[in-house]
C-alpha cells in the first residue's frame, strides 16, 4: 500500500517540528560555577555543528584546563585534560566503538584504546545532559572516563536517573528544577552516587551535591550566566 504524498510529508513536517522542540535549547557562551574555593569557568563556542567547550578550573594555587569538542547534541567526540601542576596532559579521542586515549598522566607516558559500545560518551555531563533532561526519557546510561582514584583513566558507565521536580534557589531567584541522580551501574554504584539539579525551562546545570533549597548550599553552584 502506497502512503500518499501529502500524508509523508505533514508526517515529515511533524517529526522535524517534534524533533525540533524537543532538542531546542540555548546554550550559554559563558558560565560560572563556584565548588569550594574552586571557580570554574566554561567558554562555549558553536563549532562545526557542534560545540568546542573550554573549562578552565582555578583553587588553591592550581589551574587545569579541558577541552570538549562535541557533537550538536552534546555528546562527546574530543577531549583534551592539562594539569600541569599534576604533570598531566592528555587527549582523548572517540573512534567508532572505542577511545583512544594517550599522553601524559601525573609524570608517566599513557597511551591505551578502551573498548566501549553505541551508547554516547558524556565526558562533561554537567552540561551534557542538557538533551536528556529535556527528553521524555526517565533514564540514560552513558560511558565517562575517570580521572582521579581506582578509575582514573578508565572508560566507565555511568547512570543518569530522573528522580524529583524541585524549587531551589539559583543567581537570587526561585527555579523550578529536576533532580537528577547519577551513578556508575552495576555493584560500582554502591561507591558513588550524586545529585545534579537542572532547570527545567532550558535543561541548564544549576547545582551538584547537598539537597536543600538554599542558594549556596550545593557543593557546586553555578555562580554567573551569559
Amino acid at each position: 500500500m502506497t502512503t500518499p504524498p501529502g500524508r509523508t510529508l505533514l508526517f515529515s513536517l511533524f517529526l522535524f517540528l517534534t524533533t525540533s522542540a524537543l532538542f531546542s535549547w540555548q546554550l550559554p557562551s559563558s558560565l560560572v560555577y563556584r565548588e569550594g574555593k574552586t571557580i570554574h569557568r566554561f567558554h562555549v563556542l558553536g563549532e562545526g555543528g557542534g560545540y568546542r567547550i573550554h573549562l578552565e578550573s582555578e583553587g588553591s594555587g592550581s589551574k587545569v584546563s579541558q577541552i570538549y569538542t562535541t557533537d550538536a547534541l552534546l555528546r562527546t567526540l574530543r577531549w583534551e585534560l592539562d594539569s600541569p601542576g599534576e604533570g598531566t596532559r592528555i587527549l582523548c579521542e572517540r573512534v567508532g566503538d572505542f577511545l583512544r586515549l594517550k599522553g601524559l598522566y601525573k609524570g608517566e607516558k599513557i597511551e591505551k584504546e578502551m573498548g566501549i559500545d553505541s551508547r554516547s560518551w558524556n565526558q562533561l555531563f554537567h552540561l551534557g545532559l542538557m538533551p536528556f533532561v529535556l527528553s521524555g526519557e526517565r533514564e540514560t546510561v552513558f560511558w565517562s572516563v575517570g580521572i582521579n582514584g581506582p578509575g582514573a583513566m578508565k572508560a566507565g558507565k555511568v547512570k543518569a536517573t530522573k528522580r524529583s521536580r524541585e524549587k531551589i534557589l539559583s543567581l537570587g531567584e526561585s527555579v523550578q528544577t529536576l533532580r537528577v541522580e547519577m551513578s556508575l551501574t552495576g555493584l560500582l554504584s554502591l561507591f558513588w552516587k550524586g545529585d545534579y539539579w537542572y532547570s527545567l525551562s532550558d535543561g541548564l546545570f544549576l547545582r551538584y551535591g547537598k539537597r536543600s533549597g538554599k542558594e549556596g548550599s550545593g557543593a557546586m553552584e553555578l555562580t554567573e550566566r551569559r
